[in-house]
């Protein structure tokens, strides 16, 4: 027969020595517990190709050739696409495999290549000037490397405008694809190519009014 007391010890040690084993468990499951927290605070949603895409894909409705794909920071990589909206007129400079992440490295850098077209269509000892103009809705033409009369106009105290040309045939190099308002008018930055001192001609011009462009004449 066991008496009271030597029972009690029994238990009593018998549970100091399970202990540890139950702390580890405890430890091991709050270990698992932060790993799939921290896993899932590393995932990124990607774009990832739905098919095998040829280069020269030009990307007008991004829905249909990519999905939206959680991935793991280290596995999206650097410059991954993460929004279809990004995507949009973008082309492949390269072929991108079904379910490979769509990522900068696959498309053209338009912004190195425009410059560097730029840069080109420039005469010796001309300069790129960025000035604000104001925009004709209907002048779908006043994009890029077309020559251009500058305009200014004036909005006179009695509410009439007075226009006068200040620059003929000159390059529009560019204009910026987000046009904003200004005094209730429309307007967007036009990049221009000028001759030092021209560029302060148009400076002071702004000072005075608006500027606006029309297309120059062939035979003027």
């Amino acid at each position: 027969m066991w008496r009271l007391p030597t029972l009690l010890a029994l238990v009593v040690a018998t549970g100091s020595a399970f202990a540890p084993y139950a702390a580890i468990g405890s430890m091991t499951e709050a270990n698992d517990a932060r790993s799939e927290a921290n896993n899932v605070d590393d995932l990124v949603t990607v774009l990832v190709a739905k098919r095998n895409l040829v280069r020269g894909t030009v990307i007008t409705l991004p829905e249909k050739l990519f999905v939206a794909k959680k991935v793991t920071r280290a596995a999206a990589g650097k410059g991954a696409f993460r929004r279809f909206d990004e995507t949009i007129h973008k082309k492949l400079r390269k072929p991108i495999a079904d379910g490979e992440v769509f990522t900068l490295d696959f498309v053209h850098d338009y912004d190195s290549l425009q410059k560097e077209l730029q840069k080109e269509s420039m005469r010796p000892g001309q300069i790129a000037f960025a000035v604000p103009i104001q925009v004709d809705p209907t002048c779908g033409w006043c994009r890029q490397l077309i020559e251009v009369d500058l305009i200014l106009v004036v909005r006179m105290a009695n509410g009439e405008t007075r226009t006068s040309t200040i620059l003929r045939k000159v390059l529009m190099l560019g204009t910026d694809s987000k046009a904003g308002i200004d005094d209730g008018r429309l307007v967007e930055k036009a990049v221009f190519a000028v001759y030092p001192g021209q560029d302060d001609q148009l400076s002071e011009a702004l000072t005075e009014g608006t500027l606006s462009v029309r297309l120059s004449r062939i035979d003027e």
